[in-house]
């Protein structure tokens, strides 16, 4: 190396990678802890974050969005430990309870998860009928008004049918009922399968044949139909009632004129034309349809698909709550062969499956009878439930990330195929994180404003940095978050002061819930720390061998250029600056060998107008390291603090030759 020469360091946003130090990339460091790389070059101290809600009777375990309208914020749903679902709008407070009708339990270890489609809220759950505790394969919805099971079940049983008055009926007929629910007007929104068949001969001296309506399904039921077939075979529906009315007359002389008779409202819809939505793990909408993956009640469906008829389909009703049997609304994605599905989305014009080991699309066909086609993309990579999220990538476009098992981050874009984001933290990856989290090992949501993935992980508690204080067992629900920045590729890893059962993307901002009782706002501008937790900023460069081990240097002094982040009254990013906001530079001299802090300023002295953005070029003071072959460069707060976001730009160092280590 030559006598004099100057280190500079103008771009670290390559974020953290756990290689060899003096090995990584010249824009990556060797450590990135609770640092953010938004509008700056080296990092910056993240935003802190707030409680929104707390001393809530139950912890929140899912988050889930309804937006009715793309123009809105739309509402926040919560479920809670208690089982109890919330609602908030735009602006938080007590929320609204939500009681299910009927009263389903919603199992909250198990993630629920919503899709909005005409209006109405799906919702993918585990659930049981109370208080038996059966499991109950059935899909829910809120529609505006209740929270509901989708669909209407059949009813129970068989007619009661007996001769009524004097007359001439005669004939078998065969005769099934069906449970509706219809609007003030009249038009049908929802109908069951039929009952069981109810066989009965007139005596051939009675005027009618009295039915005697079947048990309520009090599924929101408002009428019953009334179905008669001459031979078993076809039928056709004559009659409906309101649930008021327990009875119906059939008047039809023969059976034979069953079809022809000026009663006779419609041939009967096709059985399994109805059929219900179950117990999806996930649920998605994809154009007019609604998509379900998984069950949690049947173990053999467990790699199915399901999606729900379009409602532009005039064959029935109800379009968006019913499977029908007999036109393939159904695939079975090698459930036995690859095991079960971790989860599924919309993306890019199709639908994708996810297993651990194993990626499917399905793309529309425009055919009734065969809507999707499944297709294998990947036979090699696969996502952690919870970890799959749509995104966009450094130019805006979409792009789906996920957590595959073995290589960690990952991404698909289109076009272009799968990515893996971090190769460089494969071995941070591998033991940093709890695989074995009872219930669930990651969740995802992407930050729109920032353009970041953030993964929160159930961490390994004895090793990891970023999470939970050391504990005897380790979290069964994510710890720390590790933060993929996609316009600079960088990962950096940042602490959560309570576990995150769940976390989401509204109005702005992720959102988490914390353990115990508490739904925190995320990167909340110039929030100094985590609702009153403290925590420490600072990243460690890679170490520059700047006389390849065979010369010694000395570091003689330093300038570092930034800026403290304070918020205007109007919350708007800018002057006044934030006072005392003072950071350590630590030289580290050959690996740990000897490490050496000073502390600098990055106050404003002066400066320009309110709003106006400013920096300042610091002096770091006594910023010297001798007798070394390797340096390391440590930034940031010296311990864990309250203190306003700082962001540093770049840094200059001066060296001199000292020596060499051999001649």
């Amino acid at each position: 190396m030559p006598n004099k020469a100057q280190l500079l360091l103008t771009d670290l946003r390559g974020g953290e990678a756990d290689e060899h130090p003096g090995t990584i990339a010249q824009n990556q460091v060797a450590v990135a802890q609770d640092i953010d790389y938004w509008r700056n070059m080296l990092g910056g101290r993240r935003n802190g974050s707030t409680l929104l809600l707390s001393g809530l009777a139950s912890e929140i375990n899912s988050l889930l969005l309804f937006q009715p309208t793309l123009q809105d914020d739309g509402f926040l749903w919560t479920l809670s430990e208690d089982n109890s679902w919330h609602y908030y709008p735009s602006t938080y407070g007590a929320g609204t309870a939500v009681t299910p009708s009927p009263a389903d339990t919603f199992v909250a270890t198990e993630p629920a998860m919503g899709a909005t489609l005409h209006g109405k809220m799906f919702i993918a759950a585990k659930t049981t009928v109370p208080p038996s505790g059966t499991a109950l394969n059935r899909l829910h919805v809120w529609d505006g008004t209740t929270l509901r099971r989708t669909g209407l079940r059949e009813p129970e049983g068989v007619f009661g049918a007996a001769d009524q008055g004097s007359g001439g009926i005669s004939g078998i007929r065969y005769y099934r009922m069906r449970y509706t629910v219809e609007d003030a007007d009249g038009n049908v929104l929802r109908r069951s399968e039929p009952s069981e068949v109810t066989t009965f001969t007139p005596s051939g001296s009675g005027a009618s044949v009295r039915l005697t309506k079947m048990a309520a399904i009090s599924e929101g039921e408002t009428h019953w139909e009334i179905e008669a077939s001459p031979d078993n075979a076809t039928f056709w529906r004559i009659g409906t009632v309101p649930v008021g009315t327990t009875t119906f007359d059939d008047t039809i002389d023969l059976p034979q004129n069953i079809a022809t008779d000026e009663s006779t409202e419609a041939q009967s819809a096709d059985i399994g034309d109805y059929s219900l939505q179950g117990a999806y793990k996930w649920v998605v909408a994809d154009r007019d349809r609604i998509i379900g993956f998984g069950n949690h009640t049947d173990s053999k469906k467990d790699a199915d698909v399901e999606w729900s008829v379009v409602g532009s389909d005039t064959s029935g009703v109800g379009n968006d709550e019913r499977i029908p049997t007999d036109t393939g609304n159904r695939v079975a994605l090698d459930g036995e062969e690859s095991g079960p599905l971790t989860g599924g989305i919309a993306f890019d014009g199709r639908i994708f499956g996810f297993k651990m080991n194993r990626i499917y699309s399905l793309t529309q066909t425009g055919i009734r009878s065969s809507a999707y086609l499944p297709q294998i993309v990947s036979n090699t990579f696969g996502a952690f439930e919870g970890s799959i999220v749509e995104g966009t990538d450094e130019g805006g476009r979409a792009a789906l990330f996920f957590v595959d098992p073995e290589v960690g981050p990952m991404a698909l874009f289109p076009g272009q195929g799968f990515k893996v984001l971090a190769p460089h933290l494969r071995d941070k990856f591998q033991s940093e994180i709890n695989f074995d989290a009872q219930y669930r090992v990651v969740n995802a949501v992407f930050h729109r404003g920032k353009g970041q993935v953030w993964w929160h992980f159930a961490g390994v508690r004895e090793f990891a940095r970023g999470c939970c204080p050391p504990a005897p067992i380790l979290p069964d629900w994510p710890s720390f978050r590790w933060v993929y920045d996609v316009k600079t590729g960088g990962s950096t890893f940042q602490t959560m002061p309570r576990l995150a059962r769940a976390t989401i993307f509204w109005q702005g901002k992720p959102l988490i819930t914390a353990e115990g009782d508490a739904l925190v706002l995320c990167d909340d501008d110039g929030t100094p720390d985590d609702y009153g937790n403290l925590f420490r900023a600072y990243f460690q460069t890679r170490a520059f061998e700047l006389g390849d081990m065979l010369d010694r240097f000395v570091v003689r002094s330093g300038m570092a250029e930034g800026r403290s982040i304070g918020l205007s009254p109007g919350r708007r990013l800018g002057c006044p600056a934030p006072s005392g906001v003072n950071l350590t530079l630590t030289l580290i001299r050959d690996y740990e060998l000897e490490r050496r802090s000073v502390t600098f300023s990055l106050d404003q002295v002066g400066g320009p107008t309110e709003g106006t953005p400013y920096y300042v070029i610091a002096r770091m003071d006594h910023a010297r390291m001798a007798e070394a072959t390797a340096i390391q460069f440590e930034f940031g707060d010296a311990e864990a603090v309250s203190v306003s976001p700082w962001v540093l730009h770049k840094a200059a160092f001066n060296v001199d030759l000292q020596g060499h280590n051999v001649s």
